[in-house]
Parts: C-alpha cells; structure tokens; sequence
C-alpha cells in the first residue's frame, strides 16, 4: 500500500500564464462581477476573450470587457462586435478552458439541451476543452427542479460547477444563488488547468448502497443514492487525482475523467475493494454497506402463500475495519459515519469509529433531520482527524464538502504522515 504523500506545493496563482481563458457571460445582475473576474484570470497570467448574450450588454457594456481584456468582444452570430462571422468557432478551438459567469437559469437551460441560439450558447457546444458554470439567481429559481436537473445534466457530462454562495440578491432576499466571487472561479480555473495538489495520488473512492438477497427479487438495502461518492470522485479528480469509483446500484451517471466499476452486495465490494485498495494513496469510504445480510438467500421468489419466511441474518463483512487493520504504510484512510440522534451523538460516534477502525478522518452525518443524510445533492458533516481536531462543517453542496475533506487530509498529511501498523498497536 503506498503512502499518501500531498505535494506540498499547490498550484500558484500565475501556474496558468499563457492560457487562453474564453468567459461566456450570460443576462444577470451579476455580470458586473465579470469585470472583477477578467482582471484576477489575467493577473494569474491568462489571456482573457469575452462573448456576451444580448440580455448581458443590457448590464454591463461591450466597451468595458474590451477595454478590460484587451480584446474585442463578440456580441453576435453575424459578425458584429469587432468580431467576423463564423469567428466563434475559431474562438472555440483557441481556447484552453470556457468560462460562463454568470451563468442564469436560462443559459443552464440550454447548454443542457444542446440549444445554440447566439453567440455564447453556439461558443459551448463547439469546445471540447474544460468548461466551467457559475450560476446566478434568485434563490427560488436556483431549487427549482427543472434547473437541477439540468445541473445534474452538466455535471454528468464533466462541466465544473462553481457553487453559488448565500448573499445578498438583486430581488432583496439574503439566500443561495449569489454567483461565487471572482476569485474563487479564478482559483476553480487553476485547478481545472494546473496540477493539483492531488497529482501523482491514486484515490479509492466507494458510493452508494449495497443489496443484501433475500431472494431472487427482493434485497436488504437502503436509501442511499450514490450522490456523495460521485462527489468525492468529481472533487479528487479536479484536485488532480487518479480516481477509481466503486459505486453501488441507482441510476446517477457515471462521472466522467473517472473509473467507474459497479457493485451490488458487501461482498462484491469487498472483492473491488481488495483489488484496488493496494495500490492507492487514499481510500474514501463513502458507500453505505449493509451490516447484515441473509445467511442463505432463497433460489426463487419467496411465495406469500408460504407463510412469512424464517430469515436468519449474519454480520456483512466489515470492510472499513479490515482496510485500517491491515495498512502499514502511510496510507491515508477516511471513513464515514451516518447516525440519529443529536449532535453530540454523532460527535461522540465519529470520533469513535475513528479510533475504533483505525481511520485518520471521519466524517460524520445525521440521517435524522431533513436536508441531510441520504438522496439531497446537501448535507452537514461533522469532520474528525486523528490528530482530534473535531468540527462540523456548515451545510454545503456534496461537492464543497468533498473539496473540504481533501483538502483536511492534505493538510493533516503534510503536517504528520499516517502512523504505521507497528507503531499504532
């Protein structure tokens, strides 16, 4: 098993010079945050080129991105704006990574039905190259279904999400859909387009819940979608990770730049898990596995006729345990830890089954309140390191939470490296 070794220099902010930046900049009162964004992409050495919907000169003008980037700025399919006709494709394939910021409801809408009715929308759908969103909205507009569901579209197809934040908004409420400051669109650009911190590490990463046969049709299993192991994937992979993910049944899309096997029972995974953990820096261990499964599961579908069936369960084997009993390297080993009950509860249970399984990060969850736990793209974890350093996160995206746990396993592994099987007995 390998050790976990975080390179200790992340990507700088100018790690980018010399690449071509192409923002896309949609209708919304955000817009004027793009002027701000244009200036921090080049101050990271990018070169920046602009195209805008009709709707976003109505916010901020033309004039004021070319006279920010140094560039014409395109405005029209017909070749207005300083740019010539059929010029987008050719803006297109120069570019290294396409930004949209801001990116509305309605912009979303159409990337992810392929629609290229202007400039920007016919800018998307001719690039190959990172893409980047940073959506924009009223917060009731940003929970409407069909808009995640166009989010979850994108993400499928590898577009990068920028969160939005919770703020203040142009409709007077404070609440989500506030676009992320320039800054940290900036910072997501690095990591899409310089190594990250995780380059060189291969991550194991497990999803999604098991099923237990009781019979032909019918299994123990539970509630669990998959959603937190593919965020895990998404998060490693943009940190520059060679990612595998074994991800239970649903019917998530595999995410994209990672290797994906399936599962079905404990015992499957643990034949995945034994296969691929020896040769990883890190092992994340998402996936709700049952704790018991049917002794012998039935050849054929139990008849109701027959009465109610004597089903005798046996312990599913305890794959986390045996992951941190048999490492003896620096290996880096995070566990997760869903509980009811209060807070404290799953404080005291986290910490626990950290040092229970021999784990160097826990994170802790609550099934019992809503919004949290299992099937939401949200939650609230509770995050434990070894070095016993407890606190819970503010809820978040499943993403940004993904993001907060690599980066604690980086920080506590450049600050002490795992301890081997030797000197944790």
């Amino acid at each position: 098993m390998p050790a976990f070794k975080p390179d200790q220099t992340p990507a700088p902010a100018d790690s980018i010079r010399g690449k071509r930046v192409l923002l896309l900049v949609s209708g919304g009162i955000a817009s004027y945050k793009s002027c701000t964004l244009v200036r921090r992409l080049m101050d990271a050495g990018c070169s920046v080129r602009v195209a805008m919907t009709d709707s976003a000169t109505r916010f901020v003008a033309p004039m004021t991105f070319e006279a920010l980037s140094g560039q014409a700025v395109g405005t029209s399919l017909w070749g207005t704006g300083g740019e010539d006709p059929l010029d987008h494709i050719q803006w297109a394939r120069e570019a290294h990574a396409v930004v949209v910021a801001p990116a509305t409801a309605n912009f979303l809408a159409k990337m992810a039905l392929g629609l290229a009715d202007d400039l920007p929308s016919t800018l998307v759908t001719a690039t190959d190259v990172p893409l980047l969103v940073a959506p924009a909205m009223n917060d009731r507009m940003w929970s409407n279904p069909p808009n995640q569901e166009h989010l979850q579209v994108l993400r499928s197809r590898g577009v990068h999400v920028v969160e939005p934040g919770t703020g203040f908004l142009a409709c007077g409420t404070v609440a989500e859909g506030r676009m992320a400051e320039p800054e940290e669109i900036t910072r997501a650009v690095i990591d899409q387009l310089a190594p990250g911190p995780l380059r060189g590490s291969h991550v194991l990463i497990t999803g999604g819940g098991t099923r237990e046969p009781i019979d032909t049709v019918r299994f123990i299993g539970n509630r669990s979608s998959g959603r937190m192991g593919i965020a895990l994937a998404e998060a490693a992979r943009d940190l520059g990770a060679k990612v595998t993910l074994l991800l239970g049944p649903g019917d998530l899309s595999d995410p994209m730049g990672v290797d994906v096997h399936r599962f079905e029972t404990a015992a499957s995974l643990g034949e995945l898990v034994k296969h691929h953990a020896p040769s990883a820096h890190m092992i994340a261990m998402a996936a709700a596995v049952s704790d018991y499964r049917v002794v012998d599961p039935a050849k054929q579908k139990l008849k109701k006729d027959d009465g109610v069936p004597d089903i005798q369960l046996e312990a599913s084997p305890d794959i986390l345990a045996g992951l941190g009993a048999a490492r003896d390297t620096g290996q880096c080993l995070i566990g997760f830890a869903l509980q009811t009950g209060s807070d404290a509860e799953v404080e005291t249970q986290a910490s626990a089954k950290l040092a229970r399984k021999h784990c160097d990060l826990v994170c802790g969850n609550r099934a019992d309140r809503p919004g949290e736990g299992f099937e939401g793209d949200r939650n609230r974890i509770y995050l434990v390191d070894r070095s016993g350093h407890g606190e819970w996160l503010a809820p978040a995206s499943k993403r940004q939470l993904s993001r907060h746990i690599f980066e604690r396993a980086i920080a506590l592994f450049t600050e002490s490296p795992a301890p081997t099987k030797a000197n944790r007995a």
